[in-house]
């Protein structure tokens, strides 16, 4: 779900208030600042640029209205955006009734921004689907290994129903089922984006995805490059919509280290990232470049993951995580999993292999998996 930042101000802080909480409870990803017209705080914003810095302002008062400030008005009759978020006039100031259906009221803020940012807001077809994308800034440091991981453990401690999703331009063969265990990807690809109805996307993927031993949804094996590589951003949302309306609880993104436009649409499109660190220079580029292709508000989905069960991460990550800056900032989610003998995960035999469910590695991965749970 997409990070969208709102600014409220109304006349009343009980609507406000209200407004605020209705938002977030139907669309966790809102951010929402609140503030009542005419109070102090209020007064110094009011010489402020207007709504720069948010996605959207909402405002309850014409007098109060600031540049792209939308205008939340009292009676339907007066509303000028169509249910899908379209201007149904261009004179005068965008307005939206104020007391309409939180649903109706979404969807007319998600149109907006999509208009204002030129670019589709996503939003899963499947209220319940939960989108984690697993990423680093270095090869070789587990990411594949951890989004099985913690497709197996969801699926076999708590009886979610994982998928997962192979981002890298050659699919890690242990993110996917047997050759003809199902559609072939490529196929599959092909006739859901010529079609828009639910119905047939979900009779693709059902066709499309095999489960293995332990309840974890893969794609077939193919040879060749990952035919998801090679998608629009736009091509990747028609995929997740698919997806996420399916049977599937989670769609676990092995991304890796391949950041390319179908990777962004799945970086803006997930609840939650995890990140799995490397060392604190590539770490620190790695927030970089995420803030200048996809914005900072996909750092605040980030949860930095230590794996220990891949020894070659300095301890000076410890350090870093707890001291500068920007990672300080992100050190009260940051896990760390431990190393264990018996997991021979480096040379990623673990493919086929039931994880323990004990030890330090199953308690760590089991915590991931509570903080992934979160809303927040």
């Amino acid at each position: 779900m997409e990070l969208i930042s709102l600014r409220i101000r109304t006349k009343e802080a009980e609507y406000g208030q209200v407004l605020a909480t209705v938002l977030r409870r139907n669309y966790p990803g809102f951010l929402i600042t609140s503030s009542v017209i005419g109070e102090e705080g209020e007064a110094a914003a009011a010489g402020s640029t207007g709504s720069w810095g948010y996605d959207l302002g909402l405002c309850d008062d014409r007098a109060s209205l600031q540049d792209g400030d939308v205008l939340l008005v009292d009676s339907p009759a007066l509303e000028t955006v169509g249910a899908d978020g379209s201007l149904l006039r261009e004179e005068g100031p965008v307005c939206v009734f104020k007391y309409a259906p939180a649903r109706e009221m979404i969807e007319k803020i998600l149109g907006l921004c999509s208009a204002r940012m030129h670019r589709r807001i996503f939003r899963p077809r499947g209220e319940r689907c939960r989108i984690v994308g697993v990423l680093s800034g270095a090869g070789g440091k587990g990411c594949t290994t951890l989004s099985l991981a913690l497709a197996q453990y969801g699926a076999r401690l708590r009886g979610i129903h994982p998928l997962i999703v192979p981002m890298g331009q050659f699919a890690d063969a242990a993110a996917l089922a047997p050759a003809g265990s199902g559609m072939p990807l490529r196929e599959y690809l092909y006739r859901t984006l010529r079609t828009e109805g639910a119905t047939e996307q979900a009779d693709y993927l059902e066709r499309a995805v095999a489960q293995d031993a332990f309840g974890t949804g893969r794609f077939a094996w193919q040879t060749g490059e990952n035919p998801l590589y090679r998608l629009s951003g736009e091509g990747m949302q028609t995929v997740l919509c698919a997806l996420s309306g399916g049977t599937f609880d989670y769609l676990f993104a092995d991304i890796g280290t391949t950041f390319q436009a179908a990777s962004f649409a799945v970086l803006a499109a997930a609840d939650k990232l995890v990140m799995l660190s490397d060392s604190p220079a590539k770490d620190n580029a790695l927030f970089e470049y995420l803030r200048a292709n996809c914005g900072g508000g996909v750092l605040q989905k980030m949860i930095p993951v230590i794996n220990r069960s891949h020894r070659s991460v300095p301890t000076a990550v410890d350090r870093f995580y707890e001291e500068e800056g920007e990672a300080a900032a992100l050190q009260t989610n940051c896990f760390r999993i431990p190393y264990e003998p018996c997991l021979d995960l480096e040379r990623g035999s673990a493919k086929d292999a039931a994880y323990p469910l004990e030890g330090g590695f199953a308690d760590a991965v089991e915590d991931l998996l509570t903080a992934l749970d979160r809303d927040s």
